[in-house]
């Protein structure tokens, strides 16, 4: 029997979370990872730090490239850790939802379409 969370629902609580594997992609010192890498520093195993990467390549969130046989580095995309960067930085001012919560948020202000 596995000794893994469980919802109320009875599935299993997710732990690799996708901000988690960026939160140690962005933190390791060197430009690219490894998944090995990923896992051992968020504490998993290497085959699902590997799918959490997969699926965050697959949003495009992070890139990737095989350097070898089998091997794969993974980087930050840098426009998409600026937006991720962005909504943790208002979620942590004004709330998860500030923006729904707010329609009007941006009346004041100048309109910057593609006439301005």
């Amino acid at each position: 029997m596995s000794d893994r969370e469980r919802a109320k629902t009875g599935e299993y609580v997710e732990t690799v979370t996708p901000d988690r594997v960026l939160d140690a992609v962005a933190s390791h010192p060197d430009p690219t990872v490894t998944a090995r890498e990923v896992g051992e520093a968020i504490g998993c195993s290497t085959d699902a730090a590997r799918k959490k990467l997969n699926q965050l390549h697959e949003s495009g969130d992070i890139k990737r490239k095989k350097v070898g046989g089998r091997s794969i580095v993974w980087w930050l995309d840098e426009s998409a850790f600026a937006r991720e960067l962005s909504r943790k930085s208002i979620a942590n001012q004004h709330g998860e939802d500030h923006f729904a919560e707010n329609p009007g948020w941006a009346d004041d202000l100048p309109d910057l379409g593609e006439n301005a």
